[in-house]
């Protein structure tokens, strides 16, 4: 090869004469990335919001973001929150508190509660007996 065949193979700055070499940063946007390859970016972006939806999803359509009542069955319960259960528990507490002869207050209820819960769960009548059902022994 002769000298001015590499000389044409290098590309110059033109204002400096040196060397042009992209850097990086230059090469490796995302813009640059996205206007390559756009169908990848847009299935990458599609599944991108895919997942955002799955994840944010259960905490829109979830059941247990009401009220528990006295119709609440054990399971429901299970998985109420704590703010929610201790909620009851004190409307428990005033409504129904001669059931228990653990105490009337909030803790002691919800662990009753809880106690008649897991023994329902065990019978397997956790989704058919209510926590009113369950404190009374009512399988």
């Amino acid at each position: 090869m002769s000298p001015a065949r590499r000389e044409v193979s290098v590309t110059t700055n033109s204002t400096s004469g040196a060397p042009f070499r992209p850097t990086v940063r230059g090469r490796l946007t995302l813009r640059a990335v996205i206007s390559r390859r756009k169908r990848a970016s847009a299935g990458a972006i599609a599944l991108l919001l895919v997942l955002v939806a799955v994840t944010v999803a259960p905490a829109f359509l979830s059941s247990s973001g009401g009220a528990l009542s006295d119709s609440t069955s054990c399971s429901e319960w299970s998985s109420a929150s704590q703010a929610q259960q201790n909620t009851y528990s004190d409307l428990f507490g005033s409504e129904h508190g001669v059931l228990l002869s653990a105490g009337r207050d909030a803790n002691s209820i919800r662990s009753a509660i809880n106690n008649a819960c897991i023994q329902a769960a065990y019978l397997g009548e956790a989704d058919d007996v209510s926590v009113v059902g369950a404190i009374k022994h009512e399988y």
